[in-house]
């Protein structure tokens, strides 16, 4: 009869066997990570190009219909931090940069990692932007708020900015407090994020000092907080108080 199989499993010949012939396991897997590396990197470069070239076509049309405002979106294209100075060196050479209005960075996977000279870029060439969603990057963090809002403060006609499900704790409204913000902002999205008690001072501190900015913190469990409520209903009353 014919040969029985092997036992153990597949048998493979020293052609069919990757690294030239050794099986090393460690050597195989780097080398997939660059591969892998590299695919995301294209695939976000050319969402970037692609973004780029519809905003142009979008500026174009509005332009001689006389229309303002524009958007730029990379929700959900898997935007890392290192994919930021790809877009940051696009927005510098694109003629349509001083038009744009709302900037869509939600649903990816940036991190504190080079923000700041993403922001530095971003405030000298968007000068219109009025708009900045952030929402759903949970490797932004609290250190991307540190990093980012002294930058946006240099946006004069900035006045929403949302940073939703981005993993920010309790460092966030004192970092926010210690920043200058934007002189037209009016609304912070702080919704469903991990602050809690602990930040119930400064989150009061800027709820006070700076009124013309809401902090929306639905979803925070500071919301929870004896403390905060105690807190709001004082500054509740002293606001009827005013107004009466």
């Amino acid at each position: 009869g014919g040969s029985k199989p092997s036992q153990s499993g597949a048998d493979f010949g020293r052609d069919q066997l990757p690294s030239s012939g050794v099986l090393t396991v460690e050597a195989d897997r780097d080398k997939i990570i660059e591969i892998e590396e590299k695919i995301m990197q294209t695939y976000v470069h050319f969402n970037i190009i692609s973004e780029c070239q519809l905003v142009q076509l979008t500026s174009e049309s509005q332009g001689a219909s006389g229309e303002a405002g524009l958007a730029f979106s990379m929700r959900g294209k898997q935007v890392r931090s290192v994919d930021l100075l790809k877009l940051a060196s696009e927005l510098q050479v694109v003629p349509f940069a001083p038009e744009l209005t709302d900037l869509n960075l939600s649903k990816n996977l940036i991190s504190s990692d080079g923000l700041g000279s993403f922001c530095s870029i971003l405030t000298q060439t968007c000068t219109n932007l009025v708009s900045i969603n952030l929402d759903n990057n949970p490797l932004f963090q609290s250190d991307g708020i540190k990093v980012m809002t002294p930058e946006l403060c240099k946006l004069l006609l900035l006045e929403n900015m949302s940073f939703q499900h981005c993993g920010l704790d309790d460092r966030t409204p004192r970092y926010l407090y210690r920043s200058e913000m934007p002189p037209r902002l009016t609304c912070i999205n702080l919704s469903y994020n991990f602050i809690g008690e602990t930040a119930c001072t400064y989150t009061m501190k800027f709820i006070k000092e700076r009124k013309q900015v809401q902090l929306e913190l639905e979803g925070n469990e500071i919301l929870k907080s004896a403390k905060y409520e105690r807190a709001m209903m004082k500054e509740n009353s002293m606001l009827d108080g005013f107004m009466d």
